[in-house]
């Protein structure tokens, strides 16, 4: 949260560098892996429980803590890591960011730079994390296990509720 305080008050002062909101992307994708993982398997937890279904998913933009724990959650059940990247890039396609045109038209170009990045996902924050994963864990599978503590039979039951 910090980091966001920090982007947006930039934003507001008009003291934003090119390349400012990628930076701040990174090391936000990065610290879903680095500091956040113990949220992240609490999360996947929820959805061992056949009664918390239908379970809704969401956050402030709907696009990179979700769009992450949505990717994740893809691993766990088996999915390719193709079809989880297309998947996640279909927000850009659903993320209607018309009325930030007419908002920001006044602004550097800088500050529109950030703005785009912030409120779109870019497939290379998602290798990103992936390679910080396998540098961090050896793989996803390990990262899964060790990192969010979803044994493979977590997975299996995961795969019998969602899957079949």
């Amino acid at each position: 949260v910090k980091g966001k305080e920090q982007i947006t008050r930039r934003l507001e002062e008009g003291r934003i560098r090119k390349g400012d909101g990628l930076v701040y992307m990174q090391d936000t994708y990065i610290s879903y892996v680095t500091d956040n993982s113990e949220q992240f398997g609490k999360a996947l937890k929820v959805f061992l429980d056949k009664d918390n279904y239908p379970i809704l998913v969401n956050c402030s933009m709907g696009k990179d803590r979700t769009g992450y724990l949505t990717a994740i959650l893809l691993f766990a059940l088996g999915i390719p890591e193709e079809t989880i990247i297309k998947d996640y890039m279909a927000s850009n396609e659903n993320i209607n960011i018309g009325h930030l045109a007419y908002m920001a038209r006044d602004l550097s170009t800088n500050a529109q730079e950030t703005i785009t990045t912030l409120v779109t996902v870019n497939e290379g924050l998602i290798d990103l994390v992936l390679k910080r994963i396998r540098k961090d864990y050896g793989s996803v599978d390990k990262y899964l296990s060790k990192g969010l503590h979803l044994t493979d039979k977590k997975r299996d039951a995961l795969k019998e509720i969602m899957l079949y």
